[in-house]
């Protein structure tokens, strides 16, 4: 029986590691307000609606659920009051469900160079 324990211990906690997360934290270190979120899984072609409740402030955080399960996920996020926003293709969001919009990654004006997606 004491051996037994530790063994299925170890496979509970294995398990957990590989499950769907349920959330994702979207992290402000931008000079802007954020004021959408929209997350789409990787293999999808449609963003679908915006997920944020309410905006990011400037070094704010916003916890959002899921829409569904998976671990790889597209992230776009509407910056301040222009029309800018920053992307995140394929993130595996399995192995950290934080993501940081810091303005460095690829930017563009919508209606100059938009994305695929709708």
């Amino acid at each position: 029986m004491r051996r037994l324990l530790p063994t299925s211990l170890c496979a509970l906690l294995v398990s957990g590691a590989a499950a769907s997360p349920a959330s994702v934290t979207i992290h402000n270190r931008t000079t802007d307000v954020l004021r959408g979120v929209y997350l789409s899984p990787a293999t999808e072609d449609s963003w679908g609606p915006d997920r944020a409740s309410e905006n990011v402030h400037i070094k704010g955080r916003l916890t959002i659920a899921l829409p569904g399960p998976g671990c790889h996920w597209d992230v776009r996020v509407l910056l301040g009051n222009r029309p800018a926003e920053q992307l995140f293709r394929n993130r595996d969001l399995c192995r950290s469900p934080l993501v940081t919009v810091d303005g460095r990654t690829r930017r563009f004006d919508r209606g100059r160079d938009a994305p695929r997606w709708n």
